[in-house]
């Protein structure tokens, strides 16, 4: 800012707002979409259930943080190469992509296999019943592998205005997914539900 001022452009006003107006439904469907399971459980089951899921969605959402990293460290090498030619470059592009999906697959061994250790080892034995859910909710994060990989070609080409059907679809999927098993398989058809949801998004 002290190198190159502020100033403002109405000609790019055009652009911008067709880009970044539908990402705002999008964001707000996304949290929606993320909250769901946990306000269905809270109503349907009880506050240690709700416990019990929060504990095993945390566990499961360290992998989205490392699928944040690597993608905020990929995003530049990847619109560099679409930028230039995206037909020339789309194998260079597979090939982070399937590093992305390599590093992911890695993550989630390592949570299946650690959950088991961090609960027994450091927490109540209330929670033992959030060691069966990772793994379940770990195959709904593969899924969000793969809206990343599709995903980004959209906010690349502009085409942001899709965004807000995908979140809305996805929440509808997750609505009638989570009411339907929560009641009938408890935590377990919650867990199920998000596989579902998530993998309705990809």
């Amino acid at each position: 800012l002290s190198q190159t001022g502020f100033f403002f452009d109405r000609r790019f006003l055009k652009s911008s707002y067709r880009y970044a107006i539908p990402i705002f439904p999008y964001v707000a469907f996304g949290l929606i979409f993320t909250s769901l399971d946990r306000i269905i459980i809270e109503n349907r089951l009880d506050l240690v259930a709700l416990g019990v899921f929060n504990l095993a969605m945390a566990v499961a959402h360290i992998t989205d943080s490392f699928l944040f990293a690597v993608q905020s460290a990929t995003y530049p090498s990847i619109y560099e190469l679409l930028k230039k030619d995206p037909v020339k470059n789309i194998h260079e592009v597979n090939r982070i992509y399937r590093i992305t999906g390599i590093i992911v697959l890695f993550v989630i061994t390592g949570l299946v296999a650690a959950t088991p250790i961090g609960i027994y080892g450091f927490l109540n034995t209330k929670y033992i019943a959030a060691i069966p859910l990772v793994p379940i909710l770990l195959i709904g994060y593969l899924g969000r592998y793969l809206y990343i990989v599709y995903a980004e070609p959209i906010f690349f080409f502009k085409q942001t205005k899709r965004l807000p059907y995908l979140s809305l679809f996805s929440g509808a999927v997750s609505l009638a997914s989570n009411l339907i098993l929560i009641p009938l398989a408890g935590l377990f058809g919650g867990a199920v539900a998000s596989v579902i949801s998530r993998s309705f998004q990809t």
